[in-house]
């Protein structure tokens, strides 16, 4: 019986190392996971940081090309209109017969 009793003490000792073990397992893997997951957020917000900037300066260069030639449009518009001939007699009849008809 003695040696039944030793047999099945040896057993749970086994079982509780095993069990100590696949703990121990446990927690290198949720280390290293933890780990590999840090690396990674970081990686993407490296990655997204870059494309953010390489963007931001597209539309910021996108913006100054359109407000130049915005800029261009109506500086030469003002000069068509200051360039056109103003007829100020046909506009003083057209006035007087809108609002004195």
């Amino acid at each position: 019986m003695s040696e039944e009793v030793d047999i099945i003490e040896h057993l749970l000792d086994v079982e509780r190392e095993s069990s100590q073990m696949i703990l121990d397992a446990r927690l290198e893997a949720d280390k290293i996971i933890a780990e590999s997951r840090a690396r990674a957020e970081n990686s993407f917000k490296e990655q997204y940081n870059s494309i953010l900037k390489g963007l931001e300066a597209e539309e910021a260069s996108s913006k100054e090309e359109i407000s130049r030639r915005h800029e261009e449009q109506f500086s030469e518009y003002k000069q068509s209109l200051a360039a056109a001939e103003k007829d100020e007699k046909a506009f003083r009849s057209l006035l007087d017969t809108l609002l004195f008809s």
